[in-house]
């Protein structure tokens, strides 16, 4: 593996691993100092990044007279993102700090990319698309707050060659389809499908784009069949476009059409909106629309029949508001529908597992689950729980196994029998168990993260969730040990230096760490000459979330705020209340909420004589409505409907107990666009978000793009603080 390795830029490593913005409050935590004999120091460096989890990393530095002799070396590896490469040879592992590579072979973990500096500010893990092989990595770079290229990289060399120049950037999934060989992928460019082979753009023989065009649309309208041919949705219409003519069909697009047509929809498919998913032949097909309907259908024999419904299912009766769908076919190929959803109950994310054949029947619910990955033989899905890991038998629809002990961050297959699981302490290969009565056999691959660490003699050992593990220098992995397995030192002085935490400069740090040379001299110097650079207060401003009349957006949004853990405050309108109880019961248990008034109409209109007792009048409404429907009472904020105010009535308010909040309208005032929202804001601005679909029609709400604004306003330096900070 050393061979095909080669350590690339730090550039490189930002943009496969990081976008790094600052916050005001310290975020970086030193603590468990240790120093060896041989002037070696080890500490642990804890995050608290909106955005990503938090964990302990272990490090370690050679110490010298006025600075350290080398970059401090992580010794840790977080898993937030796992990929398998080289058709299983490789692991690859993505966090905060960079890229690693851990090799079966080799029993290795090698950093192939590292962050120059130590991260302290938001630090997004972006998305990548591995190909089923594992010979290619698809990924965005950005270029900008708002655009970025799609580029292509050799999983083997590390070569990159940029498939799209530019694009507009806009949600968190790299949107690209591969073949099941791998041969071909499929991308969206400026709302038409096209096709292209890694192989080519490396050769550098592309056709020019228009040869290579499958339709119109968006990636959501094209799904491969398992021999290789593309499913394509336009309109109503389904075309079946089979591998071998992809290039002849190119390049007599206009002679020849999209493809064979193989069935017709009973309705017009929405591809910037609307999902679908097909089996692997291509002979049935599940459609999502409107994020409220699931149709499960069969293609006819003949191309211009309409497709065979097997069943509608409405998504009301679910116990929770979705926001995100995955479709499992299994060897038999039938299908399993995954939903991720907000709780009516509890504001929080479940996730459940339904079979579609027959009917639509739950199969289990859990809480907090990553991504669900489906093995490559198509029978287990594995997923997680609260500190627990599960592998579901998609044929028998019964659990495999599951293994308690870890919260779990990221999951990938091996093999069909093989699952890695990063969890918070270590990652591990599980075997799937031959029955449900079986014994779970797992390997330790490396450390996660670590509570503590020290010396014992001259090697370094850590603990991790009361397990002990020392580290192998030549392979940058860890092993296991008893934990009272010989005299541990902890120092923090020798015969030529000391070691301690003190205050730090920067405010972007909790502390920092301090070498004193005891000897020739005394000079003091910190490790990470970062912390003694003072540095400005970031920016803030306060989001805010407006319910009128629409809930569309709701789970999308309580989701994404959950996940960045932000302080946010959502205004809710009595016509919302009125029209949607149940998603207003979702709000009271999951979010702050204050008062949007009991109305929806413009009281700042010729048409109305709004006085004083009209206000308080409407205000108390409206808190009545809120605590009928969900027993808790709104916070003492307000906003006149669409933040359209006199001074009477900013005044009334005030005088019920109230204080008013204006704010910048993402959709009114900025249409919608992150681009005009971003380069809107300034420190203290108030910036609100509708949850739905309020106002005129238009292509693309806020609220679908909720993830990335919330990313691109942290990467711009702001913090995002209680709205009350702003007003105070």
């Amino acid at each position: 593996m050393n061979a095909r390795i080669k350590i690339i830029s730090a550039f490189l490593s930002v943009v496969l691993c990081t976008g790094v913005g600052f916050k005001a409050h310290a975020g970086v935590l030193f603590s468990d100092l240790s120093l060896g004999s041989k002037d070696a120091l080890l500490f642990t460096v804890k995050n608290d990044i909106p955005g990503t989890k938090k964990y302990e990393s272990v490090f370690l530095t050679k110490l010298g007279k006025n600075s350290t002799l080398d970059s401090p070396k992580i010794l840790t590896c977080f898993p937030e993102k796992m990929e398998v490469l080289d058709e299983g040879k490789n692991l690859q592992i993505r966090n905060r700090y960079g890229t690693a590579w851990y090799s079966f072979g080799e029993d290795k973990l090698t950093w192939i990319s590292r962050a120059e500096k130590l991260p302290v500010g938001y630090s997004a893990v972006n998305s990548q698309s591995v190909s089923p092989d594992g010979r290619w990595i698809c990924f965005v770079r950005a270029d900008g707050i708002c655009r970025g290229s799609l580029v292509i990289m050799n999983a083997v060399t590390l070569e990159e060659r940029i498939l799209v120049d530019s694009q507009t950037l806009g949600g968190s999934d790299v949107n690209i389809r591969w073949a099941p060989d791998s041969r071909f992928l499929l991308y969206e460019n400026n709302g038409s499908i096209y096709f292209e082979t890694p192989e080519s753009l490396f050769k550098n023989v592309r056709l020019s784009e228009s040869y290579r065009r499958i339709g119109q649309g968006y990636i959501d309208c094209v799904r491969w069949t398992e021999e290789g041919d593309i499913l394509y949705i336009n309109g109503d219409i389904i075309y079946r476009i089979y591998g071998n003519e992809l290039y002849t069909r190119g390049l007599y697009a206009s002679l020849v059409g999209n493809g064979t047509i193989v069935g017709r929809l009973s309705f017009a498919f929405d591809s910037m909106h609307d999902k679908f998913f097909c089996d692997s032949n291509g002979t049935q097909i599940i459609t999502i629309t409107g994020n409220n309907l699931i149709t499960y259908c069969t293609l006819g024999l003949v191309g211009y029949d309409y497709a065979k419904i097997n069943a509608i299912y409405p998504l009301s009766a679910l116990g929770g508001n979705p926001f995100s769908y995955d479709v499992f076919w299994t060897s038999e190929r039938k299908p399993l529908l995954w939903i991720d959803m907000i709780s009516y109950s509890s504001g929080k994310k479940v996730s459940s597992l339904f079979t579609l054949f027959d009917r639509m029947a739950r199969l289990f619910e859990t809480e907090n689950s990553v991504a669900p990955v489906l093995s490559p033989d198509r029978r287990f899905v594995a997923y997680s729980g609260p500190k627990k890991l599960c592998i579901f038998d998609a044929l028998s629809q019964k659990p495999r196994t599951e293994v308690a002990g870890e919260e779990i961050h990221s999951l990938a297959w091996r093999d069909s029998r093989n699952l890695i699981a990063g969890g918070e302490n270590s990652v591990r290969v599980f075997r799937v168990p031959s029955s449900e009565s079986a014994k779970t056999e797992s390997s330790f691959l490396f450390l996660s993260s670590a509570q503590n660490c020290g010396w014992e003699r001259d090697s370094v050992y850590a603990v991790s969730s009361g397990k002990k593990y020392f580290y192998k220098e030549a392979s940058s992995v860890w092993s296991e040990a008893k934990l009272n397995s010989g005299t541990e030192i902890f120092s923090e002085k020798n015969g030529k230096f000391r070691v301690f935490t003190g205050a730090s400069l920067n405010k972007l740090f909790d502390n920092a760490i301090y070498v004193r040379s005891l000897s020739g001299g005394t000079t003091t110097y910190s490790v990470f000459p970062e912390t003694d650079e003072e540095k400005p207060d970031a920016k803030k401003i306060a989001l805010v979330f407006d319910a009128t009349d629409s809930a569309d957006g709701v789970a999308f949004v309580l989701n994404s705020v959950n996940f960045y853990g932000i302080k946010t405050t959502f205004f809710i309108n009595g016509e919302f209340i009125r029209r949607y109880p149940l998603e207003t019961v979702q709000l009271a248990y999951g979010a702050d909420c204050a008062s949007g008034f009991y109305s929806n109409a413009n009281l700042v209109s010729d048409d109305f004589a709004i006085d004083a007792d009209f206000i308080r009048r409407g205000l108390v409404r409206n808190e009545d409505e809120f605590f009928s429907a969900t027993g808790k009472e709104l916070a003492l904020l307000w906003h006149a409907p669409e933040y359209r105010s006199s001074e009477l009535m900013r005044k009334a308010g005030s005088d019920a107990g109230y204080r008013y909040v204006n704010a910048l309208s993402a959709e009114n005032d900025c249409e919608s666009s992150i681009e005009k929202i971003l380069s809107s804001l300034s420190d203290g601005t108030v910036l609100s978000v509708n949850v739905g679909k309020s106002g005129k029609v238009r292509s693309e709400y806020v609220f679908e793009k909720i993830n990335y604004l919330i990313a691109s306003i942290l990467d711009s330096g702001y913090e995002i603080v209680d709205v009350r900070e702003i007003i105070k």
